[in-house]
């Protein structure tokens, strides 16, 4: 009589159990969980979802917590334990976003500078920001880099006197598709103007608010190019090289003052110029110590368009940053361009030479900043 009713007593135990068992669940925080026998024992494994992964193997790097709980089967004449556990992953996070904000004073001298900003800086005030957003899913990744900087410095004994000495807003944006480990199938676009107008002097500025030397969209400058990248990173370094031979690159202006375009290689009948030819770029990021990082950005563009005139681009950025505590640190930074379509007047007796002359573009910075990083 004992034995009759133990018998109903598991099968009524156990239905439940394969009846979960063949059918997928959710558990607590909404993974599906499936459920298959191996002889006595039940495993019980994480299914990959949209938007969660699990990794069974503990070196791949993977966190995953593992709960496991003893259900007991009472059958005729023995007693069968059932290992069951439960692999749980976290969710996998598509998008990084992180953004740095600084607020620096820095001493700046400069040579024939025609890219933001004006004269030698004896102490001015910056504030810059650097915002970026990475989405990586599978072979793709998508980033997109946000930049902007303002900085003032006064003139003179009054306060008010103040004169734009760094004013930069740029925009780049690359997706990749991964063809091998290190390199990728890569596209990138890239815009760069200012905000506000630059005027050569706080005379030129009070004079007339028409004297500027350049202004918002003027210039602006595009670029879209398609190639391979190559992409080694480390937490002590970082290698990032574009090899892009379909590379198109304008500059826009949309002022109308005649001298504006002209300093910009622009005909006074024109706002755009076209160019279109190779590129290299090359980014380094390098901990030297855990507190200094050498961080360098080569560019260089051929211009085969104007096949009657053509001419190299070179743009290369050297900085070092040292860290002194969380939140402040020195900086360093060497900025050095040579762009054929930028021009300078060169005065003599207060009159500029009718021809406008090429010339290298120097800058070299020194800041003592506090910074401040979000990320999520």
């Amino acid at each position: 009589m004992r034995k009759i009713l133990l018998l109903p007593l598991a099968v009524f135990m156990v239905l439940p159990l394969t009846t979960f068992a063949r059918h997928p669940q959710a558990d607590t925080i909404g993974m599906t969980v499936s459920r298959t026998y191996r002889t006595i024992q039940t495993t019980v494994i994480v299914e990959q979802t949209m938007d969660s992964i699990v990794s069974l193997d503990a070196t791949t790097g993977e966190n995953r917590i593992s709960i496991v709980t003893f259900d007991t089967l009472i059958g005729e004449e023995m007693i069968e334990t059932i290992d069951t556990t439960f692999f749980i992953a976290e969710r996998v996070r598509y998008w990084s976003l992180e953004s740095r904000i600084d607020a620096a004073m820095s001493l700046v001298a400069r040579g024939y500078w025609q890219r933001d900003g004006t004269g030698n800086d004896l102490l001015s005030l910056d504030l810059r920001n650097s915002s970026s957003a990475t989405f990586e899913r599978g072979l793709s990744t998508w980033r997109t880099d946000f930049n902007w900087r303002y900085g003032a410095q006064t003139q003179g004994g009054e306060f008010r006197d103040w004169l734009k000495t760094n004013d930069l807003i740029s925009l780049q944006s690359r997706y990749g598709f991964r063809a091998s480990p290190r390199w990728s199938y890569s596209a990138q676009f890239q815009f760069e103007t200012q905000m506000t107008r630059t005027f050569a002097s706080v005379a030129a500025q009070e004079e007339s608010r028409d004297n500027y030397l350049s202004r918002f969209l003027s210039p602006a400058r595009l670029a879209f190019s398609i190639g391979m990248e190559y992409r080694n990173a480390s937490p002590s370094q970082m290698v990032r090289l574009l090899v892009s031979f379909p590379t198109y690159r304008a500059t826009y202006v949309g002022s109308t003052r005649a001298s504006v375009k002209e300093r910009f290689g622009i005909d006074t009948n024109e706002h755009w110029l076209h160019t279109f030819g190779p590129m290299i770029q090359l980014e380094n990021r390098h901990n030297l110590t855990n507190d200094i990082t050498l961080n360098s950005n080569l560019m260089i563009f051929a211009d085969i368009l104007h096949v009657d005139n053509p001419f190299i681009l070179f743009d290369w950025r050297l900085g070092v940053d040292i860290r002194l505590t969380r939140l402040f640190s020195l900086g360093l930074e060497t900025w050095i361009i040579y762009d054929p379509n930028t021009f300078f007047s060169t005065r003599m007796n207060g009159e500029p030479f009718v021809e406008p002359t090429r010339r290298w573009q120097f800058q070299q910075s020194l800041m003592f900043r506090f910074s401040y990083r979000i990320t999520n």
